[in-house]
């Protein structure tokens, strides 16, 4: 009796342990898919830092050709020295900008090519360049370096040196940078893509999870209604057979194979004059008198399966001793261990 509702609260507890289980792991997988998905933004925003600074540097060198060119448009009028040298120096000015950012451009190209160089500040921390790896993503890089590459020989040849002085923009001016934007919109998007792309597949990854989860929980959640229904049936029943052995006539006490006393009936304790309390949990030997030992003589033959019968002499409470004819029976459990069933018939 002792044994099973200690059993009870054991299963009670494992089954909870058993229940927070997929809790901890689903908590777990989402911590790490947080930060895999944040790694992944932090791997590839690299990619997009120089995407964006190659888009916003043709964008500045386009508006300052369109310096250049209003710069010499205005210079022939003005006649104030002063004026005509700062406007001058404004010319040169952008002219060194514009060949600066083309610099620029050939850097920013190579870091996705060939992923040598620190780029951008990516949550708070620096991130080294990755190299391009994608088949699409390096097509547009290369017709992007060739296109600047274009550009940069056609501005050398018509800026540098006194060559500027005859500089007229043109249409064929906006197409080369219009080329050149294209290109690299088509750069920009085909990383948001790859982003996505590898997002995607997590999020796939985990919503199988989600449903992993969700059926290994409705398991357990299952088992353990089982296991609770199984258990509480099994008190049930235990219930009635603790009555029935209390209404008995005769003594009887229930021990586990180590001799310990799990349960005694209402007989028992008249007769003796104990209360439950007071030999539940003992060993059988505190009932002896000395004339038999119950554990030394009868439980090796209980063990064995057989049952053993005698007529002893037995302890009260108060210290007197009454006979009994004593009647030991091998019982098993659910788990096939054999437990003592004792049935003392007293001689008046």
């Amino acid at each position: 009796m002792r044994k099973v509702f200690t059993n009870w609260a054991n299963l009670s507890s494992h089954a909870g342990a058993m229940l927070m289980a997929p809790a901890v792991l689903a908590i777990g997988v989402l911590a790490y898919s947080h930060f895999s998905w944040n790694k992944q933004m932090i791997e590839e925003a690299p990619l997009l830092d120089v995407v964006m600074e190659i888009k916003v540097e043709l964008e500045r060198t386009h508006m300052r050709l369109h310096e250049v060119e209003r710069g010499m448009i205005i210079l022939p009028a003005i006649t104030e020295q002063k004026v005509l040298q700062e406007q001058h120096d404004h010319i040169i000015y952008n002219i060194d900008q514009t060949f600066e950012s083309l610099a620029n451009l050939d850097t920013y190209i190579a870091q996705l090519l060939t992923g040598t160089t620190i780029m951008g500040n990516v949550t708070l921390s620096h991130v080294e360049a990755k190299k391009s790896t994608d088949a699409e993503l390096n097509e547009d890089l290369e017709k992007l370096k060739a296109a600047i590459t274009t550009l940069k020989e056609y501005l050398t040849a018509n800026l540098q040196g006194d060559a500027y002085q005859s500089f007229i923009y043109d249409s064929e001016n906006d197409m080369m940078f219009d080329d050149a934007q294209e290109i690299a919109q088509s750069a920009d998007d085909r990383v948001h893509e790859i982003i996505k792309e590898k997002l995607s597949l997590q999020r796939r990854v985990f919503l199988l999870f989600v449903i992993f989860f969700t059926l290994l929980s409705g398991y357990f959640v299952l088992k353990w209604k089982q296991l609770k229904d199984r258990h509480h049936n099994d008190l049930a029943d235990l219930y009635l057979s603790v009555q029935a052995i209390d209404q008995s006539d005769e003594a009887i006490i229930i021990a586990d194979r180590n001799g310990i006393i799990d349960l005694v009936n209402s007989r028992f304790c008249e007769v003796t004059g104990y209360e439950s309390e007071d030999v539940i949990a003992q060993e059988l030997s505190i009932l002896d008198t000395g004339e038999h030992s119950i554990a030394n003589d009868a439980l090796p033959f209980v063990l064995e399966g057989m049952k053993w019968q005698l007529e002893v002499s037995c302890k009260g409470k108060n210290g007197g001793n009454y006979r009994s004819h004593t009647t030991i029976h091998p019982i098993r459990d659910r788990a096939d261990n054999v437990a003592f069933c004792e049935i003392r018939q007293t001689i008046l």
